[in-house]
């Protein structure tokens, strides 16, 4: 078996999750014209009842929809153990041979983009190399 990072160790004893990038996204999704915060609850409750633990969420899933419907239900209820996010979306502008390159070097090119500028960040003498 492939060695398992301490950051994703927790991935690998969950059999299932909820994936809510659709919850609140009106354009790619269609939430509101197809569906509503109703069903939403719903399927909430229903894959808390079925056993179901991860819920996969960010802040840019529905514009902070997700997120914010989300929140007060899982507050109710309790949380279990979390996980911090260690990402923040973002815009960037770079060359464009820049990112050219990095694509070229196949999937996970953002990840090798952000190490490239975590070797640059802990060679500066005021970084105190922390993620």
């Amino acid at each position: 078996m492939a060695d398992v990072s301490n950051e994703t160790r927790f991935l690998h004893a969950i059999e299932i999750g909820v994936g809510a990038w659709q919850w609140g996204d009106r354009i790619m999704w269609g939430y509101g014209r197809g569906y509503t915060d109703e069903d939403l609850r719903a399927a909430f409750q229903t894959s808390l009842a079925e056993g179901l633990r991860f819920i996969d969420t960010a802040e840019v899933y529905g514009t902070g929809r997700s997120e914010q419907m989300l929140g007060p239900p899982v507050v109710r209820r309790g949380r279990g153990p979390q996980k911090a996010p260690t990402k923040v979306a973002t815009t960037i502008r770079l060359d464009a041979d820049v990112l050219a390159y990095f694509r070229s070097t196949g999937r996970g090119y953002q990840t090798r983009i952000n190490e490239e500028l975590r070797k640059i960040i802990s060679k500066e003498p005021r970084s105190n190399g922390r993620r």
